[in-house]
């Protein structure tokens, strides 16, 4: 499970991140897996993001963005409510 994002929206499932004790770093891959629903930030069909943020206890605060792409970006907060079972 390390390295991997388990989430996603209505349409769309994200996959691979690095994080430590003080920031999250994130090239997360979006598959839209149904292609009439758009990802909540209004784009259709698969995408890449770039997410950066710092990491305090629970809390991940962050800012996120199309790669590649002229669109605005969204500013995120993240809340770890439990750990990975091994």
């Amino acid at each position: 499970m390390k390295g991997r994002v388990l989430g996603g929206d209505t349409g769309s499932v994200y996959i691979t991140y690095q994080m430590d004790e003080t920031s999250f770093t994130a090239q997360i891959v979006v598959r839209n897996f149904l292609p009439d629903v758009p990802h909540a930030l209004g784009v259709q069909g698969d995408f890449a993001m770039g997410v950066k943020g710092t990491v305090i206890g629970q809390i991940t605060k962050a800012v996120a963005s199309l790669i590649g792409q002229q669109v605005a970006g969204i500013v995120v907060k993240l809340t770890r409510v439990s750990d990975l079972l091994a």
